[in-house]
């Protein structure tokens, strides 16, 4: 962390209890990535999306309550947020980026945020912010550098456009206000899966989620798991629920560094 973004977080008076949870949903996001690559080895980018949002929607959808939201926006939550951008995310990292850089370009976040929360949702930021933002930026594109061509052109595009949708996704949750940050992740996934699903029967046959099911493995399980139970559902939660209490460009700048 540095000097711009302590003072921030000053700033802000979030809690020692609450900057713990902060630094906790970044190690379940940050190790995401990995368990994001064990289930690509063993099946399709389109079908891991699919079970992802189709299990993040069921059964909970029976237990949790419908957000107190508008419609449409909730809507728009699930098809760009959830289906459009892990899509994109999951077919990136296929077509030859690693984890370790797929998590490095999905940063680029943290300037659409800012971007769009000043454009649409008239927040100010102050030079420190855009200080801070400035050396994150060149800091990632040193790491970056260094770390070598590890992937293609075309994963590296898709990755940056998910990076995008996650930006679209802060100010969406900002926009949204004071919501159960739960209920609009399990309801937003009843708009992700459908698409997804048709996707899959489309793009690879409907046969291909018979494969799926016949050639299940425990590491595939356990990459279910923790993508919808860990990281869909308890670090969505608290991570959106910081948004909102922060401030969207004011949360990406102080803890630029988080990983989804």
């Amino acid at each position: 962390m540095n000097i711009p973004s302590f003072f921030l977080l000053l700033e802000n008076m979030m809690s020692l209890s609450h900057l713990s949870l902060v630094l906790l949903v970044m190690a379940i996001w940050g190790f995401s990535f990995v368990v994001i690559s064990l289930g690509l080895a063993e099946i399709s980018p389109l079908m891991l999306c699919l079970v992802r949002f189709f299990f993040t929607c069921f059964p909970a959808i029976f237990f949790v309550a419908r957000p107190l939201a508008p419609f449409r926006l909730v809507m728009m939550y699930g098809l760009v947020v959830m289906a459009l951008q892990f899509s994109l995310l999951f077919i990136g990292m296929k077509t030859g980026m690693t984890a370790g850089l797929a998590s490095l370009v999905m940063q680029v976040q943290v300037f659409f945020t800012m971007i769009l929360a000043v454009l649409f949702l008239n927040e100010k930021i102050n030079v420190w912010q855009v200080l801070g933002a400035l050396v994150a930026f060149f800091g990632l594109g040193i790491i970056g550098f260094n770390m070598g061509v590890q992937g293609s052109l075309l994963g590296f595009l898709l990755v940056f456009i998910a990076a995008g949708m996650w930006g679209y996704g802060n100010m969406l949750t900002k926009k949204l206000g004071s919501i159960n940050m739960l209920s609009l992740v399990v309801w937003g996934s009843l708009f992700a899966w459908p698409p997804m699903l048709l996707m899959v029967v489309y793009v690879e046959g409907a046969q291909s989620i018979i494969v799926a099911t016949q050639h299940l493995s425990w590491t595939l399980v356990g990459a279910w798991v923790f993508s919808v139970e860990l990281v869909a559902k308890s670090a969505s939660y608290y991570y959106h629920c910081a948004i909102y209490v922060a401030g969207a460009s004011c949360r990406h700048v102080k803890c630029s560094m988080d990983i989804k």
